[in-house]
């Protein structure tokens, strides 16, 4: 009598994680526009000390809440299930976060939506809503959400706890406590710079004053995304032919040269191109006069380079060997 449920249970499990990889993108994409999102209303805070308090850091709490969510159900769903309390003190803690910024943006909502339509939040990437409507959603999904995760910890064997486990998919990454501290920190980066990278076509006119301006949204793109992908997966340690192991190391070392280079030859031979076409790529740059954004895609070129030729020179002897 009780196999048709477990076998129905099963089939729901099998069905819902084939979309796992997508829904995991799709999410992965949206909190890119709220990385960014929280990184421009920091830089308002910088530009502007004078602007209420409570709405500023409400801002920052919104947008920043789902990014970390976000990256506790990667780490939760795919590298390891994180302890019983571990998931109790956070769906409590997110849940009190959400109503607190539901509460914050409902008391301000007619001066949030006052500065929305003077154009405050035009610099914002919106998920079709603008500010403060969005995070309203968002905030209230996520209550949604740790309620139901709340109840699942509640009740384990509830005939719904399938649809947590369909979000489940283990084994395929690994990574030791400093390994997770630096992915999450890459990835954090990764998604403010895709974040910037989708509202550079905001200024895409800019590409007609100066085509470079294309290579600066390929490069806060591609730079940060790929050498996110190639720690995240780790190649060195995966079960592939020692010929797909050498493309792989040498194409990821040879666009990081890429890149550097040619930002090298166009910071040399023209000196100011970043600062005519590139404000709206890097407004913390111009907020403090300092290349920040320049500078944090060039450490990422030359640390990973370094790690991957490392990686690359360890491999060839065992290549060599196999041989």
């Amino acid at each position: 009598m009780n196999k048709k449920p477990q076998n129905n249970a099963k089939e729901n499990l099998a069905y819902y994680q084939k979309y796992l990889t997508l829904l995991t993108l799709f999410f992965f994409a949206i909190c890119c526009l709220f990385a960014w999102n929280a990184y421009r209303s920091i830089i308002g805070v910088l530009t502007n000390m004078t602007e209420n308090i409570v709405n500023v850091v409400t801002m920052i709490t919104s947008y920043t809440l789902p990014v970390f969510c976000f990256i506790f159900f990667f780490f939760n769903s795919f590298i390891k299930p994180n302890k019983t309390i571990t998931r109790w003190i956070y769906s409590c803690l997110v849940i009190a976060i959400a109503l607190m910024n539901v509460i914050l943006i409902a008391i301000n909502y007619n001066a949030l939506n006052g500065n929305a339509a003077e154009g405050h939040f035009v610099n914002f990437t919106t998920i079709g809503l603008s500010y403060p409507v969005d995070m309203l959603v968002v905030n209230c999904f996520l209550v949604l959400v740790q309620i139901f995760n709340l109840f699942i910890l509640i009740k384990p064997n509830s005939k719904y706890a399938f649809i947590k486990d369909a979000f489940a998919n283990y084994g395929f990454f690994k990574f030791k406590i400093v390994g997770k501290i630096f992915v999450t920190i890459l990835a954090l980066i990764t998604m403010v710079f895709i974040g910037d990278f989708l509202n550079g076509f905001n200024a895409i006119g800019n590409a007609s004053y100066d085509g470079k301006y294309i290579f600066l949204m390929l490069m806060i793109f591609i730079i940060p995304l790929m050498n996110f992908i190639y720690f995240l997966t780790s190649p060195k340690v995966r079960s592939i032919s020692n010929k797909s192991n050498l493309i792989i190391h040498g194409c990821v070392i040879g666009v990081n040269v890429l890149f550097a280079v040619l930002l090298l030859t166009f910071v040399f031979t023209f000196p100011d191109f970043i600062v005519g076409v590139g404000k709206p790529l890097f407004p913390f740059t111009f907020t403090i006069s300092i290349p920040v954004g320049i500078y944090l895609i060039l450490i990422i070129i030359i640390s990973s380079t370094i790690i991957q030729t490392i990686n690359l020179i360890k491999f060839i002897p065992k290549n060599k060997e196999t041989d």
